[in-house]
């Protein structure tokens, strides 16, 4: 967009109402810093260095509700942020209405991370919507995130017949990808998703699987699967699980997204995005350029805000002796993770 102001007038110009609409917003920052009501004349021509501009909020661990998710993205389009990733489902708590499957909600909505007995919260398909055209009115995707094959607890709570079990830390963390009918019941909910979501992208995470897939190795199903698929460990298992899953949501159009422990499968990279979370992990970066995916950097140092900033602060959690303090966020820059050329 292009912003130019005289003594008589504003223009703000631009080729789409996107445009148009940060140009606003630039106009609007303008005027919050201007002293004694005098606004400078400036030229300003303006486009985002990143198409993708997001903000990620768990639910799961901690739900908010539909009245500070649009306070959020109030903030994301101030700050002229365009993606919202809306974790929805995990350990604690299962955060969207299924139809098809409406113990998600009663059953497994309940709890969250300070209490596993709190009652169910969770949102409705039509709340759903509602913040979906509150996000679009603000030039903002909304991109769901379903949880698989792991952090699949709650769902196990309301429909343990999908279950794979877990590890005692972990109990009932995955689903069972030796069950035929697990991979009908997940795309049964992924078309509901689908149906939610005009983005015509969902997240199905693939990651920390191994935390809690140690009842894999005692599954007669998986023990089947494997010999009739010739898979030689629980990480095959895990690929081939994958495979399925972003297939159901390729027929219906959609880009499969992911964690970076993905990159390691071969997947149409035309239909795929791959999420850059392990900052301690540079290798699964390089992995991903060299397989020519699309990828969204959001290492969780500095980018995870539920890390403290320093070490001094008692509430938060810890890396090690890093911190994701305001400065690494403020100075992050894509140039000093990979090779240039790329």
């Amino acid at each position: 967009y292009a912003l130019e102001m005289n003594s008589r007038r504003i223009t703000i110009s631009a080729v789409t109402k996107e445009g148009l609409f940060r140009g606003i917003t630039s106009l609007l920052h303008l005027v919050e810093v201007s002293k004694n009501n005098v606004l400078p004349c400036w030229k300003i021509e303006d486009a985002p260095r990143y198409a993708w501009r997001g903000f990620m909020l768990d639910e799961s661990r901690h739900f908010f509700g539909k009245e500070k998710v649009k306070e959020l993205l109030d903030q994301m389009a101030y700050y002229k942020l365009n993606r919202f990733h809306w974790h929805l489902t995990d350990e604690p708590g299962w955060r969207i209405e299924i139809k098809k499957y409406p113990l998600l909600g009663y059953v497994g909505g309940i709890g969250n991370y300070k209490d596993h007995d709190a009652a169910p919260q969770f949102y409705t398909q039509e709340e759903i919507r509602e913040v979906v055209r509150y996000a679009a009115e603000r030039k903002i995707e909304v991109i769901p995130e379903i949880d698989m094959p792991g952090h699949a607890t709650a769902a196990n709570r309301a429909y343990p017949q999908f279950s794979g079990g877990g590890s005692e830390k972990h109990p009932e963390f995955t689903f069972d990808p030796g069950n035929e009918d697990t991979y009908r019941y997940l795309t049964d909910i992924l078309k509901e998703v689908d149906m939610l979501f005009p983005s015509q992208m969902i997240h199905l995470g693939g990651d920390e699987v191994h935390y809690g897939n140690e009842s894999w190795n005692h599954n007669e199903g998986i023990t089947k699967l494997m010999e009739t698929h010739s898979l030689f460990d629980l990480a095959q298992v895990e690929k081939y699980f994958m495979v399925r899953m972003a297939d159901s949501l390729y027929v219906r159009s959609n880009l499969f997204l992911a964690w970076d422990e993905v990159v390691d499968i071969s997947l149409p990279t035309d239909k795929s995005v791959i999420f850059w979370w392990r900052h301690d992990k540079p290798g699964q970066l390089e992995k991903a350029l060299e397989k020519d995916y699309k990828v969204v950097l959001c290492p969780r140092i500095p980018f995870y805000f539920d890390f403290v900033q320093d070490s001094t602060h008692t509430v938060g959690r810890r890396w090690v002796e890093d911190f994701s303090d305001i400065e690494k966020v403020y100075s992050f820059s894509p140039d000093n993770m990979v090779n240039k050329d790329r």
